[in-house]
Order: structure tokens, then sequence, then C-alpha cells
């Protein structure tokens, strides 16, 4: 089971059910690794709806600061670093979709992880977490999450933490230029 410690506070950790993962904010000193993962790997940048080509250390800080906007604005956490706990590097991000927060009762979610960290189970330790937070913390009723049709391990995570499938998206996303199916996965407390 995740654990959520110091909601309130401004440095915030969330364990999650990995004892070698936590979820953290941004630092500033995030910039290079964020770049080095969303500007050089095109395996997750096929998976992101919203990212820039080329991504930049300069794009990675707009980031961090757009991270730290929203947190002041809405009084909670919206993106998330995944951090490998031991070493405190920055291995993925996670959050919830800033289009929605003004909802009282539903929020998208979002995450990715770098490569080397997929089918390790932390993504669907990061889930859940991201659902407790929404459902415990937030006080949001349902999570969903549109995901692009073709990348069935980010569908599993969703399945595996309870989702369910709930419509087919035809050409939802428009994404360099060319539309893109997706499939909404949701959960309701």
């Amino acid at each position: 089971m995740s654990k959520v410690e110091n909601i309130n506070s401004e440095q915030i950790t969330y364990y999650t059910s990995l004892p070698t993962v936590i979820l953290t904010e941004f630092r500033d000193e995030d910039g290079p690794t964020l770049v080095e993962y969303l500007g050089e790997d095109t395996e997750i940048h096929k998976n992101l709806r919203y990212l820039p080509q080329p991504y930049t250390l300069n794009d990675a800080k707009s980031f961090i600061q757009w991270s730290r906007d929203l947190k002041k604005e809405y009084q909670r956490h919206v993106n998330m670093a995944i951090r490998d706990k031991n070493s405190g590097k920055v291995i993925g991000s996670c959050g919830f979709d800033d289009n929605d927060l003004k909802s009282p009762t539903e929020v998208g979610l979002g995450y990715w992880l770098g490569k080397d960290y997929w089918g390790k189970g932390i993504g669907t330790a990061v889930v859940e977490t991201l659902t407790r937070i929404g459902f415990e913390y937030y006080g949001y009723t349902k999570l969903y999450a549109a995901i692009f049709e073709w990348n069935i391990g980010s569908q599993k995570v969703l399945l595996k933490n309870g989702f369910v499938k709930e419509k087919f998206l035809e050409n939802y996303i428009k994404k360099d230029d060319k539309l893109i199916n997706c499939v909404k996965l949701s959960k309701t407390k």
C-alpha cells in the first residue's frame, strides 16, 4: 500500500508500494535528466501527447517552473517526479491533467518512465499512489486516462489498478500532424 506523508508541506514525499520508488516535487537539478529521457528517447516521445521535439534544457526548466506554478494556483501537487529512492535520480514523471483541475469530481492522470524502468512494477505502483492521492486527498470520484491505442503496456498498468476500458476514441489526439486513436480507461471511487 502506498503511503503519503506531509500532504500540505512545501517539499512533499509520496511513498509508493515499492520501497525503492518515491514521488516528489521536481528540483532545478532534474533538468538534464529530463532532457536525457525526453529529448533523446524516441520510445518515450512516441507515447507522450504534448512534448516539443527537440526537447531542450530550456523546455525542462520551463516544465519544472510550470509544475511549481500549477501547485501554487491549485494548492495541490499536479506534476511529480518519480525518483529512485536510493540515488534520488528522476526516473519518470506522473501527475494529473491540468486541463481538468477545475472539475470537482474527475481528473485525468498521466505518467511516463525511463525505458530502463519498464516492466518492473514501477508504473503499477505509481498509478496506485496517484489513485490514492486523487481519491483520498483531492476528493475526486473518477480518474481516467486516454492512452494511445498502441501503448498496451500502459493500458495493462491501469487495468492492474482496477481501471476499466470505457471507450475507444477514434482520431482523438493530434500529434506530429497525425490523428491518433486512444483508449479511455477510468476508475470510480
